[in-house]
């Protein structure tokens, strides 16, 4: 019973860090895209339906584990942390996805959001490990980069506004730069959310780094 258990976490596990290692190509590839001002929406499309596909997997594999093998205390946290961190992760797919389609086609360039995406992806990165190695501390200071995405974002905000009207620029240059921001904005949150997550697997608390 008790390999049973431990076999169909580890298989929820395996599945969750394919669908991390999958969300980080979708960051590097925007990243690349707005630096070489080359779409890769089909490859984010593609990519955003094997993540979906694997948050399906562990969605049953995670319902299925609670139903059959009626976990206690730690187990049912870990099944819990797991589920919630995937359904952040499918989120952040999405994500990718719409701002692929935000900068599909435009030769603007999108200032600022690189350094966005770069603290977005190391983020992840670090959520990913923190949750492998059950390293608490690590996913609490993970979760605390949020503020960089938050700062960076507000002060986008309130530059685009002022850039209204100047060097040609449109309102719906403006607009589109600010959702992308947005979307980044969010994502931050989801992966302070598996931070989160992950503490309350290890230590049975939960906290709010937002």
């Amino acid at each position: 019973m008790r390999r049973q258990l431990d076999d169909r976490l580890e298989n929820i596990e395996m599945s969750y860090i394919k669908m991390a290692s999958l969300v980080e190509e979708a960051i590097t590839d925007l990243e690349k895209s707005i630096r070489n001002e080359h779409s890769v929406l089909e490859e984010l499309r593609e990519r955003d339906v094997e993540i979906d596909a694997l948050y399906l997997k562990i969605e049953k594999e995670a319902v299925e584990l609670i139903a059959l093998q009626q976990p206690i205390a730690g187990d049912l946290r870990a099944v819990i942390a797991l589920w919630k961190s995937a359904m952040a992760l499918e989120r952040l797919g999405d994500y990718s996805v719409n701002i692929g389609e935000m900068i599909y086609g435009e030769e603007q360039k999108f200032h600022g959001l690189l350094l966005m995406m770069g603290i977005v992806g190391r983020m992840l990165k670090e959520s990913t490990t923190s949750l492998v190695k059950q390293d608490t501390d690590r996913a609490r200071k993970t979760a605390l980069q949020d503020e960089k995405v938050d700062g960076i974002y507000i002060g986008l905000f309130n530059k685009k506004f002022d850039d209204l009207g100047e060097d040609g620029r449109s309102e719906v240059d403006v607009l589109q730069n600010l959702f992308v921001a947005r979307y980044l904005e969010r994502m931050g949150d989801h992966i302070t959310n598996i931070c989160e997550n992950i503490v309350y697997r290890n230590e049975g608390i939960r906290e709010s780094y937002e």
